[in-house]
């Protein structure tokens, strides 16, 4: 295929995007055992070093591929 490219991501502008955004559990998280959160009207994979109930208010910390990496608030 042969084409234009209109639009080229910036991964370091996508990533501010993400981090410091908040996001409600939609699906519990536990270490080691990835959850589901819900991100800007999105559903993401979720992961985080503790556990957190469905319903959570979470911050986004970091962003693997399709993966956010989250915390409780407070």
């Amino acid at each position: 295929f042969m084409g234009h490219v209109g639009f080229k991501m910036n991964t370091a502008e996508n990533l501010d995007d993400f981090t410091g955004g908040r996001a409600t559990v939609t699906r519990e998280i536990k270490p080691h055992a990835p959850g589901r959160v819900e991100f800007h009207g999105s559903q993401w994979d979720a992961e985080a070093d503790e556990e957190i109930p469905e319903g959570t208010l979470v911050e986004v910390t970091a962003k693997t591929n399709i993966t956010l990496t989250v915390r409780t608030i407070g």
